[in-house]
């Protein structure tokens, strides 16, 4: 049996490898999705703020990576946004898809290069591979899920991540999202999962 320090020692990094990870798996996480079509993933982590999760199967071999991102907006006709920051764990730098829904009632989803804090953030290409983007709005939860497969380098076992929810959007654009701790801590890495295929 190990000494007690070791068992501590132990403890200590498991818990901060959970909550440099923000990601928690969790049972009512969804990896099943009807749209049309049933989409399912292999893996479902609950983000550790503003009510995030994400689902998703990555294939080591050929580093795609097929996600569905659902969170609630910060109001009624906001944003939802999942992005991968290849620069690091910071928020300029993010190549994001940000969903919302428009003035005709449909769902839409683009991508956004993030290049500063202040700037209107308008659509624009991304230095990633994106195929297959959808959203879809549920009425009955106020939640918008972004599907969406990216191209990674093969063989990558983490992502930075960065998440956010806005309260509105003006032609295309969305409105700087609160400064609120759960917004300004919304990021963090994602380890794929050893089971990933």
């Amino acid at each position: 049996m190990g000494s007690p320090l070791f068992l501590v020692l132990g403890v200590f990094v498991l818990l901060f490898s959970c909550d440099a990870a923000t990601q928690t798996l969790n049972s009512s996480c969804p990896v099943n999705f009807t749209v049309g079509e049933t989409k399912t993933y292999q893996f479902c982590n609950s983000l550790n703020v503003l009510g995030a999760t994400l689902s998703y199967t990555y294939v080591v071999g050929n580093g795609s990576l097929d996600i569905a991102f659902q969170a609630a907006p910060a109001a009624s006709g906001g944003w939802v946004a999942w992005g991968i920051n290849p620069q690091g764990l910071a928020m300029i730098g993010t190549q994001a898809l940000i969903a919302f829904q428009s003035s005709n009632g449909s769902t839409v989803v683009g991508t956004y290069d993030v290049e500063s804090k202040s700037a209107p953030l308008n659509p624009s290409p991304i230095s990633l591979s994106v195929t297959n983007k959808s959203a879809v709005y549920e009425s009955s939860s106020g939640k918008i899920t972004i599907f969406a497969s990216l191209v990674l380098t093969s063989n990558q076992t983490s992502i930075n991540q960065v998440w956010q929810v806005g309260s509105s959007v003006t032609n295309s654009t969305p409105a700087i999202h609160s400064t609120a701790p759960a917004d300004l801590s919304s990021l963090g890495t994602l380890v794929f999962q050893s089971g990933a295929t």
